[in-house]
């Protein structure tokens, strides 16, 4: 690299090299079955368990596996169980976001969040009622205070 006046520039044989070196990593990169692999050999199910089961690392799922449940192209998902609710969340191999498994956690935390905060009338001394959830209280008494008018 030249530098000219605190100014640098860049020769014709580092861009080469450059150039070099991306192709290099390209070539080493794993082939993935997606629109954007241009034509490459798509990886088996168990390759696709295999890398799902290295980058797994989350304290709300189970680790990994292949699921009977089989996506467009007709190749196996792969399945995580939830920790909170015990379902099985199924993906496509080659869908790497965790956008649908985020928001599955948020709904199970939303529903654990809720089932808590639920109160029974009996723990409060109050007989012959069922499970009312507090937000639902000043609702309830304007509709008995209008029976009773």
């Amino acid at each position: 690299m030249k530098t000219i006046s605190g100014m640098s520039m860049r020769t014709k044989e580092e861009d080469k090299n450059e150039n070099k070196n991306k192709n290099k990593n390209q070539i080493d990169a794993p082939e993935e079955d997606d629109e954007a692999s241009g034509g490459r050999r798509p990886l088996t199910d168990d390759k696709e368990l295999q890398r799902a089961q290295r980058t797994y690392n989350n304290s709300s799922y189970e680790a990994p596996e292949l699921s009977e449940q089989k996506d467009k192209a007709g190749r196996r998902m792969i399945a995580y169980r939830c920790k909170l609710c015990g379902g099985k969340i199924s993906r496509p191999t080659h869908d790497t976001s965790c956008g649908n498994l985020n928001k599955h956690v948020a709904t199970c935390l939303r529903r654990q969040s809720e089932a808590s905060t639920t109160q029974s009338l009996l723990s409060l001394g109050i007989t012959a009622t069922g499970l009312i959830n507090p937000k639902e209280v000043p609702q309830l008494c304007a509709i008995w205070c209008a029976k009773a008018a």
